[in-house]
């Protein structure tokens, strides 16, 4: 029996099934198209983003005849939920993030059957499980360097460092939206890729690329603590290099995902 994971309950629990495997469509690529009279062709306008995709998954369930109504109110229930993940059973490592679901009427196929399609409206991308764990980020000195790419040295023949540090993150997938977390006290900057931002930290501050907020732990705004562009912090694919010249911990909750 194949099944679906929604806001981390599986669909057996409420005895429903899917009548077949969905087909996921491909995200579509958000670009308009401006006519000019006069003109041959057509404008296009880029938005720089992929538009949401609706994922189509019809479900059935059979029980007591008395039961047919019960089942049909836990289903709408399970499935009002909002902004929670759609895991699909061939694919467990990843999921979807979904924003609402839109249902259709349930028909009684007999008086124990019923069927009803769900339309689940997500986010364009599919996310890693694995990027929602929050990793602390270990540092190396940054070693002074020429022009050249040559390491510059002291009288004695030492290498001669920063004051900056430095951690390179990897990343294997498409450019993501991290979150970060920074703990201590006083004026944090950091970098990603060369583009800085300093923060007042008392304590601890989260920074969420996605959101474009600065907040606390207990969700109060802070904006107003942070200078920078929250989108020049996002992970590009490939190799991405964290620099800081601050005695902070940080911690990065990177966000995985993938089209």
């Amino acid at each position: 029996m194949w099944h679906v994971d929604f806001n981390d309950i599986s669909c057996t629990a409420l005895r429903l099934l899917p009548v077949e495997r969905p087909e996921i469509p491909a995200p579509e690529y958000d670009i308009e198209e401006v006519t000019i009279a006069g003109r041959d062709g057509t404008l296009h306008i880029d938005n720089r983003r992929y538009k949401q995709i609706e994922i189509p998954i019809e479900f059935n369930y059979i029980g007591e005849e008395r039961k047919w109504a019960q089942t049909w109110r836990a289903a709408k229930k399970w499935l009002s939920a909002r902004d929670v993940p759609l895991t699909l059973q061939d694919d467990p490592d990843c999921y979807y993030h979904v924003y609402y679901v839109k249902l259709d009427a349930n028909k009684r196929v007999t008086k124990r059957i019923g069927r009803f399609k769900a339309a689940f409206i997500c986010a364009p991308y599919m996310f890693l499980k694995s990027g929602n764990l929050e990793r602390k980020q270990e540092f190396e000195p940054v070693c002074l360097s020429t022009a050249r790419g040559e390491p510059i040295l002291d009288a004695s023949g030492t290498r001669l460092f920063s004051t900056c540090m430095s951690k390179t993150l990897v990343n294997a997938m498409d450019t993501c939206h991290p979150l970060y977390r920074v703990v201590g006290n006083g004026i944090c900057s950091f970098s990603i890729n060369g583009n800085w931002m300093h923060a007042d930290v008392k304590g601890e501050l989260i920074i969420d690329t996605e959101l474009q907020a600065a907040y606390r732990q207990d969700g109060v705004k802070m904006n107003q603590k942070v200078t920078g562009d929250y989108t020049k912090l996002y992970l590009l694919p490939g190799q991405n290099e964290l620099m800081t010249g601050s005695e902070f911990d940080f911690y990065i909750t990177p966000r995985w995902r993938a089209l």
